[in-house]
């Protein structure tokens, strides 16, 4: 621990001994504060007090010392004992109080890409490139989403624990309200897989943003947890990677005609890539890493295949596919359809407060009660060429309220470091929640690289805008007669 340590002095002071003759002064300390080399600081509990007194002994001479805190870092939590001087001196010594229990979680759902209408529509995070198939989560992606988790049920005596998070790393201190994750090394994501002879939407093409080697660190006090990091699993060599993102479509990952999984195999394999850094070659986790009947050996010697998916069915991937609230309302395209308050309420502007609506329409400005449209349009011929309305859409853009609702998703995890002394998993399981934050966007979120278009001739209609407040990401609705 590096950092300094400063206090407030409120002097005083008396008379004692015979007949008072004895004149003492008396240094009291308070507002501690901490702060580390390069940080910011953090106010801490307790208080002091040191005494001057000619003869030594009414009062006693000297300091006292007392124990202050606590602090949170990586490594742990640290009390300090502060040992105060006369003169309002002082110094402090750090000596751990808590200990930490490490958890690796087989992964986390952080984002998903909403297929657009348009047979030649694209949406998503296009500003970088990716490693292969696995996308490395950055600063223009999911950047306000909101993420807590609970392990279960509460044998902490709390439902959850929040934290505030930033470059994949997060502190927090016990029960903070709620928590924006952002990320930095940004690759694209983008989903441009269309039917071409429909317009319509298929959320079947919904591109799932799977984060497969978070890890979690919790620290606490005497067993009972403060405070949590979320970071990334280091590598077997020891060496500490970038968060492993893989992208992948629903319809891959639901059960086709014969009941099996259809994903490719060079998702569900190992992830290779050269560090460009380092030079070295990484290996992160593929999807089937992820399965409970994962056929190990085929696994690591990168050899699944399309036609035995390494084990993986359809039952692994549910979980996944349960965080997309659209893949399943029976073809409408109204994405309020979806929400557990009434479209009525959800698709008002601004959304009365209160509401259960996971998406909200977007106004067309700020603090408008008009939901933004997009044109997507077709050309006039056969024989003339389509364009594309091509926007960036973001809560830079246009303000929408957020309106605290959350939903969960329960994962394997395995302990790979403990001290506590009882378990922070039940049945081996770990649920992450994903939290809205209630109140108003203001311009922070993410921002997406939007393109509407059509080859359909004739094809002309205008594209109401709706905002997913879980994920911050953005939905579209579609579907008219004159683009079929």
């Amino acid at each position: 621990m590096n950092g300094t340590l400063s206090w407030t002095i409120n002097q005083s002071g008396g008379a004692c001994g015979f007949e008072g003759q004895s004149q003492w002064q008396q240094w009291n300390y308070s507002n501690f504060q901490y702060t580390p080399q390069g940080g910011s600081s953090l106010p801490l509990s307790g208080s002091a007090v040191s005494f001057d007194s000619p003869g030594g002994n009414c009062p006693p001479n000297g300091g006292i010392t007392t124990t202050i805190g606590n602090i949170p870092t990586a490594v742990g939590i640290y009390a300090i004992n502060f040992t105060s001087e006369p003169g309002g001196d002082g110094y402090g010594t750090p000596v751990q109080t808590g200990a930490t229990e490490v958890l690796n979680p087989a992964y986390q759902v952080v984002s998903i890409i909403y297929s657009t209408p348009g047979n030649t529509s694209s949406n998503g995070f296009t500003d970088t490139t990716s490693n292969g198939t696995t996308t490395t989560i950055g600063n223009s992606f999911a950047n306000g989403s909101s993420i807590t988790f609970t392990h279960g049920f509460s044998l902490w005596g709390f439902a959850h624990m929040s934290v505030s998070a930033t470059g994949g790393n997060s502190n927090t201190s016990l029960n903070s309200s709620a928590f924006t994750e952002s990320f930095t090394d940004a690759s694209g994501m983008s989903n441009e897989s269309k039917p071409q002879d429909s317009n319509n939407i298929d959320h079947s093409q919904d591109q799932i943003a799977i984060w497969l080697n978070p890890q979690v660190t919790v620290t606490g006090i005497n067993g009972i947890p403060e405070y949590y990091s979320v970071s990334v699993q280091p590598t077997a060599d020891g060496s500490n990677p970038g968060a492993d993102i893989v992208t992948i479509s629903a319809n891959v990952m639901e059960a086709n005609a014969d009941g099996v999984s259809t994903v490719p195999q060079t998702w569900l394999n190992p992830q290779t890539y050269t560090d460009p850094d380092t030079g070295q070659l990484v290996t992160l986790p593929g999807l089937a890493a992820i399965c409970k009947n994962l056929n190990v050996d085929e696994y690591k010697a990168g050899q699944c295949t399309l036609a035995d998916q390494c084990g993986c069915t359809p039952t692994d991937f549910a979980p996944i596919l349960a965080q997309d609230a659209l893949l399943y309302y029976n073809g409408s395209q109204n994405p309020l359809d979806a929400n557990n308050s009434p479209p009525s309420v959800c698709g008002t502007l601004p959304t009365p407060a209160g509401s259960d609506c996971r998406y909200v329409p977007v106004p067309e400005v700020t603090g408008s009660t008009v939901q933004e449209v997009k044109p997507l349009s077709g050309p006039d011929s056969s024989n003339s060429n389509y364009s594309c309305d091509s926007f960036q859409q973001g809560e830079n853009t246009n303000t929408v309220n957020t309106l605290g609702g959350s939903s969960s998703q329960s994962v394997g995890v395995s302990v790979t470091a403990g001290a506590f002394g009882f378990h922070l998993t039940v049945a081996n399981t770990w649920t992450w929640t994903q939290q809205q934050s209630t109140g108003t966007a203001n311009g922070t979120g993410v921002t997406q690289q939007v393109n509407l278009c059509s080859n359909t001739t004739g094809c002309g209609e205008q594209i109401p805008i709706f905002e997913d407040t879980l994920y911050h990401t953005f939905v579209f609705m579609g579907g008219s007669s004159s683009c079929p």
